[in-house]
C-alpha cells in the first residue's frame, strides 16, 4: 500500500492544472494518478473509462511525467493484462 504524500499531491495538482479531472469530486482520481506515478508503478489499471482510461488522460499524464522527470505509466483496463497464451 502506498501512503499519500506531498509528491503525489503535487502530481495530482498538475493533473488538475492541465485541465484534466478538474471538478473537486474527481480528486480521488487525481490522487490515484499521483500515487501511481511517484511510486513508479508500471501500470495503473482502471475501469474508469470516462476519466482515466482514455486517450486524452493517457497523453496528458505522459506529458506530466516527462516534464516532472518520472517514468511513464501505462493506464489501461484490466482486460489488457489478460494473457491468453498462444490463441
Amino acid at each position: 500500500m502506498f501512503e499519500l504524500n506531498e509528491q503525489a499531491e503535487h502530481i495530482a495538482d498538475l493533473v488538475k492544472q492541465s485541465g484534466l479531472l478538474t471538478p473537486d469530486k474527481q480528486e480521488n482520481d487525481r490522487l490515484h494518478i499521483g500515487c501511481a506515478v511517484i511510486s513508479e508503478s508500471d501500470v495503473l489499471v482502471s475501469l474508469n473509462f470516462k476519466h482515466l482510461v482514455n486517450v486524452r488522460t493517457i497523453n496528458r499524464v505522459r506529458e506530466i511525467t516527462i516534464a516532472e522527470g518520472y517514468k511513464n505509466i501505462l493506464i489501461m483496463p484490466p482486460v489488457m493484462l489478460i494473457d491468453r497464451g498462444d490463441e
